[in-house]
């Protein structure tokens, strides 16, 4: 190819042509600077929202062009070619470290966090008339981390997706399904996949304490402002006032929260950073297209070339599967509408299997008492979670098994968790109260607001586009209404302040003048009493009378909301994506799992037999397991000096010991009867003791005292 010169006759032809077509382009370009143009601008603009109504009736608007359609045509090659249909393929020589619970995963993300990185975040935009998450606020709270006029402004992108705005995006509006990965990538080498949420009430250890009542100061405050939370009482309220709380803690008990997360190192993060980009793009196209404050993302390049690596063989025969999972809707056939996802018959071919061939296999499923509902069961609400109780008949897993002449109580079971605590509402924080005139509840939101000001609100002066509600000016006018201390009604920020941290001084006090400030002689919590070696429940002491002390007991449900399935201590699946049609159906919620088999053997047993266990699936089932049984000692609040709360290179502590080995083997006899024995004994505690439910001698609604 040549490129003519100036002198070039072709080039003087060319210009002809172009001034031909375009005679007006003088006045085009003055006209830009007019009225004109900007009406015209409108105009396409709204030709262009016009258009999306006429796609309302063409649901398959996303895929009839020719280059969207040669975009699936891709897609769909790539999945046939890969495991299970994923979108990447396996990829062999990943480091990867388990995480269980919030403790340990809050504190290597924070690590993370303080490197100072560019941060790209994707967030999803709730129905706000059912959902109180407020991502407006979060969106703002993240970027004003790094404000205008600091170092790193800009560094952290927040796009909130998908929008609810009829006007504007009527054909792709969704007030139904919901964005539901859980994933952070870092600079392609490292990646967090799991079911832990970054939010408010996920923080937790291995005790899951109900209780965050501190006589002696409430400096000591494990969950400060709405990171205390019982969705079993009600939902989060008012999310951008996170040093508020609506649920006293001294009445009130906290639900626990068991998780599990992945952090991974190798070559499959660039899977998983490569399907936040097209994820990224996807949402920037479809909202954000015009709008430069959000740069596309690109891949950097691929190093290797192992794209067609055989998949591993399934095992023919499993000994057993081990589920833990916020969820468990599922069908066994056709006959169950509206569930569509079949994982339930494949459970019932599995057990039948087996049954038939006299092999010892099992499903365990460890899953929430009362699933997915904040409030109160005996709420009008409530009356879905209620129905679902009663959803059980000829076409359930156990009774399609027990049609084929297999007993299913011989190889599935369920159960779940419970925690139970103590208030340490003293006599002397009633003296106190009595004494200041001030409530312990309000002293703990006094706390809440020294420990962080409100720059992390964000500032809705600035050009970021924050919403109307948000930043210094709406927060200290609305988080610092005086009405729920009853202090005064000044708006003054500043005087609000000082009265909410001067009620806190008046009601310390007030320790000095009733002589109540002294270290109380019953400790904070007794949760960690369930835990491995710890000393005897009935040895601690109670300050006050025994009645006092009885209606100072609680009890809740252990919450189980991890994603994690693990197959003869070899395969582990975890992710986001929950047992049910919204995870499982694949054009619902939006998921990311990912699958992990083991080839670092570890030499273990199985039904009594040697067997070649995988080093990962072994270690975090037999962690998972001894944490459900009370045999891992208590967590430290500190994780700091925790090898499971450091990055993957530093490896995972199973805490080897005499427990450790007790629960090697899934399948021996002796842990079976431990497990199931203490299961049926708890059942029969927290039954006498607290009247827990749902229960199994709770045949109604009556009898379960849930009459709407």
């Amino acid at each position: 190819m040549t490129t003519a010169g100036p002198s070039d006759g072709g080039s003087n032809s060319a210009n002809l042509k172009e001034k031909a077509k375009h005679p007006f382009g003088g006045l085009r370009e003055k006209l830009r600077d007019t009225k004109l143009y900007d009406l015209k601008v409108g105009l396409i603009h709204k030709k262009n929202s016009l258009g999306k109504f006429a796609n309302l009736i063409n649901p398959n608007h996303r895929h009839d062009e020719e280059h969207e359609k040669e975009t699936d045509d891709k897609r769909t090659r790539i999945g046939d070619a890969h495991r299970y249909n994923s979108f990447a393929p396996e990829r062999p020589g990943n480091n990867i470290k388990w995480y269980v619970d919030g403790r340990d995963y809050f504190w290597i993300l924070k690590r993370r966090a303080e490197a100072g990185v560019k941060i790209f975040v994707i967030v999803y935009r709730e129905v706000e008339a059912a959902l109180t998450c407020n991502s407006a606020h979060t969106k703002h709270a993240l970027q004003a981390l790094c404000p205008k006029g600091e170092p790193g402004h800009g560094n952290i992108v927040v796009m909130r997706h998908p929008d609810h705005n009829v006007l504007e995006n009527a054909a792709d509006m969704t007030f139904y399904w919901a964005h539901h990965e859980k994933f952070i990538v870092i600079d392609y080498n490292l990646a967090f996949i799991g079911g832990l949420d970054l939010c408010f009430g996920r923080w937790d250890c291995h005790q899951h304490p109900l209780a965050d009542v501190h006589p002696a100061g409430v400096a000591t405050e494990i969950w400060p402002g709405q990171d205390f939370n019982n969705n079993r009482v009600m939902d989060f309220q008012t999310v951008n006032d996170w040093k508020s709380n609506e649920l006293s803690k001294a009445e009130y008990g906290r639900m626990p929260w068991h998780d599990v997360a992945m952090a991974v190192v190798g070559d499959c993060v660039y899977d998983i950073a490569e399907h936040f980009v097209l994820r990224w793009n996807f949402v920037k196209r479809d909202k954000y297209k015009r709008d430069g404050r959000y740069d596309w993302l690109t891949l950097e390049g691929r190093e290797w070339e192992d794209e067609d690596l055989v998949g591993v063989q399934r095992p023919k025969h499993p000994h057993y599967v081990y589920i833990e999972n916020q969820f468990f809707i599922t069908a066994t056939g056709e006959e169950q509408a509206p569930i569509k996802n079949t994982i339930g018959k494949a459970i019932v071919d599995a057990v039948v299997k087996a049954g038939k061939e006299g092999r010892k296999f099992r499903v365990i499923a460890v899953i929430p008492s009362i699933p997915g509902f904040a409030g109160d069961l005996r709420e009008p609400a409530a009356m879905g979670t209620r129905a679902i109780m009663d959803y059980q008949g000829e076409h359930s897993i156990f009774e399609q098994i027990r049609a084929q002449g297999v007993d299913p109580n011989e190889h599935i079971f369920f159960f779940n968790l419970r925690s139970y605590d103590r208030l340490n509402v003293t006599p002397a924080i009633k003296k106190q109260e009595e004494e200041s005139g001030v409530k312990y509840q309000d002293v703990q939101r006094a706390e809440a607001e020294e420990i962080m000001d409100t720059g992390i609100h964000g500032s809705k002066d600035q050009d970021e586009g924050g919403d109307e509600h948000m930043g210094q000016k709406s927060d200290i006018k609305e988080k610092l209404n005086i009405d729920k201390l009853k202090i005064g009604d000044d708006d003054s920020g500043d005087e609000n302040l000082e009265a909410r941290t001067d009620a806190k001084r008046k009601f310390e006090s007030a320790a000095e003048a009733t002589g109540t400030n002294k270290e109380p002689e019953s400790t904070d919590s007794v949760a960690k009493n369930a835990m491995h070696e710890q000393p005897n429940l009935v040895d601690e002491k109670w300050e006050g009378d025994l009645d006092s002390e009885v209606e100072n007991w609680i009890q809740e449900e252990l919450y189980i909301h991890g994603k994690v399935l693990i197959v003869d201590d070899k395969t582990v699946v975890c992710g986001s994506s929950n047992l049910n049609d919204r995870s499982q159906l694949g054009l619902h919620d939006s998921e990311l799992s990912i699958v992990m088999t083991d080839t670092k053997v570890l030499k273990s047993t199985m039904g009594g037999q040697e067997y070649d266990a995988g080093h990962h699936a072994a270690t975090l089932r037999r962690y998972l397991w001894r944490e459900h049984l009370g045999l891992l000692p208590p967590q430290e609040l500190d994780a700091s000096k925790d090898p499971n709360a450091q990055p993957p290179d530093v490896p995972n502590d199973p805490q080897e010991n005499d427990t450790y080995e007790f629960v090697a083997d899934p399948l021996s006899d002796e842990l079976w009867e431990m497990w199931t024995t203490r299961a049926t004994k708890n059942t029969e505690i927290f039954r006498q003791l607290f009247h827990a439910d749902p229960d199994d001698y709770g045949k109604s609604a009556s009898q379960l005292r849930l009459q709407t």
